[in-house]
């Protein structure tokens, strides 16, 4: 696969739900020139740690992650689980890393 057609298929995608004033969801993907996304979730309910100020709502310390196969199947992570909860800047760096090299079939 040549790298036009790969960045072709790169994509970022950022959504929110609000449930409440203080019950928001964040959620960001990123998917990869192999076909896999990483799915990072932020707020009211995920595995993450916001900046503890008042009325800040955008700014987390952790988030949770999965990583999801071409066929829209979640892929389970070494622990066996299929999320993992309150990971660092550094740990979605190595998880990004790790899903962009991911082989394809």
């Amino acid at each position: 696969m040549n790298n036009e057609k790969k960045l072709k298929n790169i994509m970022f995608k950022h959504c929110t739900t609000t449930f409440s004033e203080n019950e928001i969801i964040k959620n960001f993907s990123i998917t990869f020139g192999n076909g896999y996304t990483l799915s990072l979730a932020m707020g009211y309910g995920m595995g993450s740690e916001r900046i503890n100020e008042p009325n800040n709502y955008d700014e987390y310390k952790t988030v949770e992650f999965a990583i999801i196969a071409p066929n829209n199947k979640l892929l389970k992570l070494p622990s066996g689980d299929d999320v993992e909860r309150w990971a660092t800047p550094e740990r979605v760096l190595e998880i990004m890393n790790f899903v962009s090299e991911i082989k394809n079939g």
